[in-house]
């Protein structure tokens, strides 16, 4: 796996980051703004996200509970299918046997993390930010891209802790849009993940 994915499990499983593996440019980046796409805890909380955090970073509406459930339960596939092509690449990092982890994730219960996410930026050709509250994390990298999450009940500040695709897939145009276009998730530190939106998208949510 690439150093920010697995440092991301590190930090996911309250470890500490090793060495850089977190940096994301070479000077402290515009902290960006981003509305919550709150999503249920039914274990495709991850795909859930990411079809709704797509769909904003796209600049569409957030679809309906139904077309995102759907939506979600094809991403997983997209995931499944891609593992089983990077075998070779991705089997050491899996926590069960190649068989019965695949069995696992094929039932729309079970939690998808950082080898689903690293398998879909491929499946999808595009790259996905994951952020985490600053407060779980510890003080971000000087450089390190950061956030804040608008919630009813005031601010949430976020650091990116993990960028994948970064390597394969070029971001969205530049020159007309930012960082805060990328499809980009909310990882609550412990197994939750939420969509997030710019705030320019809020309109949509």
């Amino acid at each position: 796996l690439a150093a920010a994915t697995v440092a991301c499990a590190a930090a996911g499983a309250g470890g500490e980051a090793p060495g850089n593996a977190f940096l994301v440019g070479e000077t402290a980046p515009a902290e960006l703004r981003f509305g919550l796409l709150p999503v249920a805890g039914d274990g495709r909380c991850l795909f859930r996200s990411l079809v709704a955090a797509r769909a904003l970073a796209s600049g569409a509406a957030r679809p309906d509970a139904k077309t995102e459930t759907a939506a979600a339960d094809e991403l997983r596939a997209a995931a499944l299918t891609e593992l089983k092509a990077r075998r070779e690449e991705l089997e050491w990092a899996l926590e069960r046997p190649w068989d019965e982890y695949l069995r696992n994730m094929a039932q729309t219960a079970a939690w998808g993390g950082e080898i689903e996410l690293l398998c879909l930026s491929h499946a999808l050709r595009e790259q996905i930010a994951v952020y985490i509250p600053i407060e779980k994390y510890g003080e971000p990298w000087p450089d390190q891209q950061r956030g804040v999450v608008a919630l009813p009940q005031g601010e949430v500040a976020v650091a990116q802790i993990a960028l994948y695709g970064e390597d394969e897939y070029p971001p969205p145009d530049v020159s007309e849009c930012d960082a805060a276009a990328l499809t980009s998730l909310l990882f609550d530190g412990v197994g939750h993940y939420q969509g997030l939106a710019p705030l320019a998208a809020q309109a949509k949510l």
